[in-house]
This record gives structure tokens, sequence and C-alpha cells, in this order.
């Protein structure tokens, strides 16, 4: 019984940091408290004008994004969308701050949470 609740949690540890292909990570003119690295998939960066989303970027895997919004304190400046199953690592505002005040070492085990 253990066991299977165990596979059970594995299983939704997982999908929490995944995003299913057509699946936003985030939209513009959220707010930010995280930035992201993609681990595995592919995702675009897309960007609102007149009406429409344009294309700005393909995002893979090893890139990084989401981290603007957390530079200039301004809502996100674009969405990032999902073109496949993508796997991500995500580092929260208040870990990136402590991090470079000295308060938490640096590194992927402490930096990022799904690490």
């Amino acid at each position: 019984m253990r066991n299977a609740r165990l596979q059970v949690q594995r299983r939704n540890d997982r999908q929490q940091f995944q995003r299913r292909a057509g699946e936003f990570f985030f939209r513009e003119n959220d707010q930010a408290t995280s930035m992201f690295v993609l681990e595995s998939g592919k995702a675009v960066v897309l960007k609102g004008w007149r009406g429409h989303d344009i294309e700005l970027h393909r995002l893979r895997a090893g890139d990084c994004f989401g981290e603007m919004a957390l530079m200039d304190l301004f809502p996100r400046s674009a969405s990032v969308y999902a073109t496949e199953v993508c796997r991500r690592l995500r580092a929260t505002d208040e870990r990136l701050f402590k991090a470079t005040t000295g308060e938490q070492q640096s590194g992927l085990e402490t930096l990022f949470l799904d690490a």
C-alpha cells in the first residue's frame, strides 16, 4: 500500500513540473514570482499585438525564461506556451534574492525547487 502511494506521489510531482502541449507556463501581464529553465521539450514566447499573438522566440531544453519580470518587477511582458510536453525547473524570487545576498548557498540543489 505504501509503495502505491509513493508511486502516485511521484507521478503527481512529475505532472506538477510538466506542461502538456498547448498549455501556458504563464501569460502576458501575469504577476511574476519565479523564473524557469526548460529541462526538456519545446515552447514559444508570444507577445500580444493588436489582438494577435506574435511569436518572438522558440525555446528548447536548457533555455531560461521568465527572468525579465523578476529583474524589472513589472508583470510578465510576454506569454510562454508549450508546443510539446515540457519539463521545467523553477526558481522563486525569494530563493534568487537569498542566493544573491548570501543568505542561501547558490546551486542547482538549493536555487531550483524542482532540482
